[in-house]
């Protein structure tokens, strides 16, 4: 699914375009951005200003971000059976 396409299946649509829009984040010297689908350095955020407006055009957004839906926060949590390298006695230990 299209990042655009995402907006439009959570958010509805609106009139006009994302560049009419304050949570578009206009280029400068980079890629533009949209607040509500996610600020990153990453190319997965990069946002066109053609792109047809969501129904948050000109909205307040206060919930996470919309790429979360799509890319979720990796695992952190330890496998069963795994260990870390701070559990093995070495030569550290004197």
């Amino acid at each position: 699914m299209r990042k655009i396409e995402l907006m439009h299946k959570t958010f509805g649509t609106a009139p006009g375009i994302c560049k009419d829009c304050f949570n578009f984040v206009p280029a400068m010297g980079g890629f533009s951005k949209c607040r509500i689908y996610g600020l990153s350095h990453s190319e997965a955020t990069d946002w066109s200003y053609r792109f047809p407006a969501c129904g948050k055009k000109n909205k307040m957004y206060h919930g996470g971000s919309v790429v979360k839906l799509v890319t979720p926060d990796k695992r952190t949590d330890v496998m069963d059976g795994q260990i870390s390298l701070f559990d093995i006695g070495g030569a550290a230990d004197g």
